[in-house]
């Protein structure tokens, strides 16, 4: 009886630790054999271009991302742009292609800058999610 108990707990378990969570949305940045997850926690504003006032981009799909500052947010993606510097990337957003570019300099995430977004579902899609 009692090993009855014991294998039918572990099966239990066994299949619990098989099941996939579901992860938070992101914006994959992938370029070389690297990716990096910008996902809400590390997002401190996430605006549409048109919210942001500035002329130049108010009719484009553009979104605007300010990230945390910390290890975990800026420091890695600072770190993943350096580090792919030169190199074609590819952003993803739930899996949906976002855009396909090309890593030229570096910035500060900390300070904001412009994603480009191929269409304004897929951009309200990415606003709506990480806000």
């Amino acid at each position: 009886m009692t090993n009855k108990l014991i294998l039918m707990l572990s099966t239990i378990l066994g299949l619990t630790g098989c099941v996939s969570q579901k992860k938070p949305l992101s914006l994959d940045y992938i370029a070389g054999n690297e990716t990096f997850h910008l996902s809400k926690p590390c997002i401190e504003q996430a605006l549409s271009a048109r919210e942001t006032g500035d002329q130049l981009s108010v009719n484009s799909n553009n979104v605007f991302i300010k990230v945390k500052k910390g290890l975990n947010c800026n420091d890695k993606f600072k770190l993943f742009l350096e580090k792919n510097l030169g190199k074609e990337m590819f952003i993803y957003f739930d899996g949906k292609p976002v855009i396909k570019t090309r890593i030229v300099s570096t910035f500060s995430p900390e300070k904001g800058f412009y994603q480009a977004v191929e269409s304004n579902k897929l951009s309200d899609e990415i606003l709506k999610n990480l806000n």
